[in-house]
């Protein structure tokens, strides 16, 4: 265990009345052994809870490619541009991400425009192909179909564990981007879009009181 893990260890296990709740299994597995003397959960995102909440109403129309640009991306510039390109020949694509150019003080000053905002744009999408964790809940926000593309970071693909069973006609995961090319092309072509219940703040935030009874 690094000297930062230790730190972090001994600090909250003098908590002994805290709940942590870690939203994937790898990091449940990572708060179980640094954590052994408070209370663990595994627990989805809270920004699941605004899934179900939103109808729009507009005119659907191609694919946003959501991608990062930092350490954690797994695919190259290049491959994700000629992903961009051989989708472009049938469909409008746009590219981005769920980050802003807004400060963080601006953005928490008006936190529920660029939420609901960013959700809308999502909103006017067919289908959206990302590998951001929020991309992926952000989209099933606006009721659109969204493809996971893998990260070198375990949050997006493990953090769509969450959704089998519950989704599984709007998220997909591809093997490779050629399997997100054609999953894109077999949805923009196929796919009716259809309003998502509101399964994450009925069957876990409408209950998470009931986890504090320690």
């Amino acid at each position: 265990m690094s000297h930062t893990k230790k730190r972090t260890s001994d600090s909250y296990d003098k908590c002994k009345n805290m709940l942590f709740l870690a939203r994937d299994e790898f990091s449940y597995q990572i708060a179980q052994r640094m954590f052994p003397n408070i209370k663990v959960g595994l627990y989805p995102d809270i920004v699941t809870t605004l899934i179900g909440k939103f109808k729009f109403k507009n005119e659907r129309k191609g694919i946003f490619l959501c991608t990062r640009n930092d350490t954690e991306k797994f695919y190259t510039d290049s491959e994700i541009e000629n992903l961009y390109n051989r989708l472009s020949k049938h469909y409008p694509v746009k590219r981005g991400d769920t980050q802003n150019n807004v400060s963080g003080k601006s953005t928490r000053k008006r936190l529920e425009f660029y939420i609901t905002n960013t959700i809308e744009q999502l909103s006017t999408y067919k289908v959206v192909i990302t590998d951001r964790y929020h991309g992926t809940i952000l989209s099933l926000c606006a009721n659109t179909p969204v493809i996971i593309i893998k990260s070198n970071d375990h949050k997006v693909t493990t953090g769509a564990n969450w959704f089998k069973g519950i989704y599984d006609d709007y998220v997909y995961i591809a093997n490779d981007l050629n399997d997100a090319y054609n999953k894109a092309k077999e949805i923009c072509n196929h796919f009716t879009p259809r309003p998502l219940t509101p399964y994450f703040e009925e069957n876990y935030y409408d209950k998470l009181p009931s986890l504090f009874n320690f």
